[in-house]
């Protein structure tokens, strides 16, 4: 089972001297049971892709189907939940409990079960009980996110989608986020994360996925994205490479600084071995 896109293309103001290609011919596979990144330059066509993927747009050409289905069909809302970008936009309810609560309450689910859901989804992003008490719009801008997320989770939908879930948020918040989105893919969620920040989808992600002016440049592992990719890495990742290629003896397949530092000092330290 898996998401699949075959020759999908999709362009905006179609058939008008306002045309604009946003998707053209692309095809890929996500697997089910992968943390799975999509990255890419702003405007690249990852939003649009989303929306594919979510059924809100449906393509030119092409097919998009969900384990199978076909991506459009009522049927497929019920395994695949969406996070958009700025998803407190998706919060309206008057506490963090009844936003939770949401999405389970319109699946004819009993109370008992309803309430279950939102304990299980507010514990696996860190929502405590004085926040599902309070009102969302009394949280932080991560807490509201985190919250968000427990909303689309208690659906417990088989696909989680999130849109540059991490955007705007401060360096620690970003790390708690993305620290929770682990633990939801450890519970068997497959999760599918657009960002165009590529070493938060790199710290994360088991295969990547490349868009570029619409188009699919690269899909594979995360190490081989890496490993082979010439531009989309890191600034960190290229500096190594330029160490690398000076002559010093490094992984130049690294993507964060912390990494980055411990090559160096290991390099710096063997060459003073050398040397006596």
């Amino acid at each position: 089972m898996s998401i699949t896109l075959r020759n999908i293309s999709y362009s905006y103001n179609r058939g008008t001297s306002a045309q604009t290609d946003a998707i053209e011919n692309i095809s890929f596979e996500i697997r089910k049971g992968k943390f799975t990144g999509i990255v890419g330059d702003s405007g690249a066509g990852k939003s649009t892709l989303i929306r594919l993927l979510n059924g809100l747009l449906k393509p030119d050409s092409g097919t998009i189907t969900i384990d199978g289905m076909n991506a459009a069909i009522p049927e497929v809302k019920k395994i695949v939940g969406v996070l958009f970008q700025n998803p407190e936009k998706q919060l309206f309810c008057t506490t963090g409990y009844e936003d939770i609560a949401f999405g389970p309450s319109n699946m004819e689910l009993d109370e008992n079960e309803i309430h279950q859901r939102v304990v299980e989804a507010g514990e696996l992003v860190g929502i405590d009980q004085n926040q599902l008490n309070k009102s969302p719009f009394k949280l932080s801008g991560g807490e509201q996110r985190r919250l968000a997320m427990a909303g689309v989770l208690a659906t417990r939908p088989e696909y989680l989608i999130l849109d540059e879930p991490t955007s705007g948020m401060d360096a620690e918040g970003r790390q708690t986020f993305l620290k929770y989105l682990q633990a939801v893919h450890s519970r068997g969620t497959t999760v599918v994360m657009v960002s165009h920040q590529i070493s938060e989808i790199l710290s994360v992600a088991e295969e990547v996925i490349l868009i570029r002016k619409g188009k699919v440049g690269f899909t594979g592992s995360t190490e081989d994205f890496i490993t082979r990719s010439r531009s989309h890495v890191p600034p960190i990742t290229s500096l190594m490479r330029n160490i690398k290629h000076r002559g010093f003896d490094v992984d130049n397949a690294v993507f964060t600084v912390d990494d980055a530092l411990s090559q160096i000092l290991k390099c710096r330290d063997n060459r003073k071995g050398d040397k006596r």
